[in-house]
């Protein structure tokens, strides 16, 4: 399982006082930073930031030029630059961005120092114990924390991360948006995977003689046994793959193997059948009742519920069976 589930917290900042600034931004992103040489800017730098259980999602605005120093801690930390100019430099040199670049800000071990001009930016934070989780789902397995290879993107894959943060940082700062533990949980997971599939990791397990040799129908039958008992709990690849007394790389070959699909995205059919019973003994459906049981059942939109229902059962969930 991701984390605790706490209600999304906003939390709004502007200052022009250097001091202030810094002890705001040690405070939310537990770094330790340095400004070196403070001065008042002519405008405040503004941060609206909003956290949902274990994630943080944040667009700063820092005008003018801001100069400070880095040193990581158990976060990783994704920026996408809306405008402006970001300079880190570190041992090895000195990377620049510009607009619509998406980097690493932020790491564990890191040290380095960095200077802005006049930016917007949209900031990701997820702790290095998600990442770990969705990377490497098999608590037995000794497998190694997870390391970034590289501070930017695979070639093509910047795109799939600026999609996939956008998408979540519009959906926290929606203020109807209180999302149900599925809902909060779907969201760390998509974030630390679109992570671990934008940027060259460590992260990369072949499969091992056991995985191949507990790939079979028994495997199959006891982690779909788990799923459908256990649809409205937050339950990760790792739990299903308890439940089924095997690795998590053994349950996904088995189900490739002989249901030609994979463990998560039979909890997704099994939630979406829970949703379609409750539809069905519903006294009425309109969108804010299907809003309701969507969020329930781990959608954070609703146009991708519908969508997906109607799908597997050839009719919108408005109409009656």
């Amino acid at each position: 399982m991701v984390a605790e589930h706490d209600p999304p917290r906003r939390v709004d900042f502007s200052s022009t006082d250097p001091l202030e600034t810094r002890d705001f931004l040690d405070d939310s992103y537990g770094w330790r930073m340095r400004l070196p040489r403070p001065s008042a800017p002519a405008e405040p730098l503004n941060v609206s930031m909003v956290a949902a259980g274990p994630l943080i999602s944040a667009r700063a605005v820092a005008p003018g030029d801001l100069s400070y120093s880095v040193r990581g801690d158990d976060y990783v930390v994704i920026d996408t630059l809306l405008d402006g100019t970001f300079e880190l430099e570190h041992p090895g040199g000195v990377d620049r961005y510009g607009r619509g670049d998406v980097y690493i800000a932020n790491y564990p071990d890191a040290e380095f120092t960095s200077s802005t001009h006049d930016i917007r930016v949209l900031t990701t934070t997820l702790p290095c114990s998600v990442l770990d989780d969705v990377a490497n789902p098999d608590p037995e397995a000794e497998a190694a924390p997870v390391s970034f290879l590289a501070a930017t993107p695979r070639e093509g894959d910047a795109r799939h991360w600026r999609a996939v943060s956008r998408f979540v940082d519009r959906m926290l700062n929606d203020p109807a948006f209180e999302p149900p533990p599925l809902v909060t949980s779907a969201l760390v997971r998509n974030l630390a995977a679109a992570a671990l599939t934008t940027f060259a990791n460590t992260a990369t397990p072949e499969p091992t003689w056991r995985d191949q040799h507990d790939a079979h129908p028994a495997t199959v039958r006891r982690a779909v046994a788990f799923i459908e008992a256990n649809p409205d709990i937050d339950i990760s690849l790792g739990d299903i793959a308890r439940a089924a007394g095997t690795t998590p790389r053994a349950v996904e070959i088995a189900f490739r193997r002989h249901l030609d699909s994979d463990p998560l995205a039979e909890l997704r059919r099994v939630r979406l059948a829970e949703a379609h019973r409750e539809l069905e003994d519903a006294q009425r459906i309109d969108r804010g009742a299907l809003a309701e049981v969507a969020s329930r059942w781990g959608y954070p939109e609703v146009d991708r519920f519908v969508a997906e229902y109607t799908a597997a059962y050839r009719r919108p969930p408005e109409a009656r069976g």
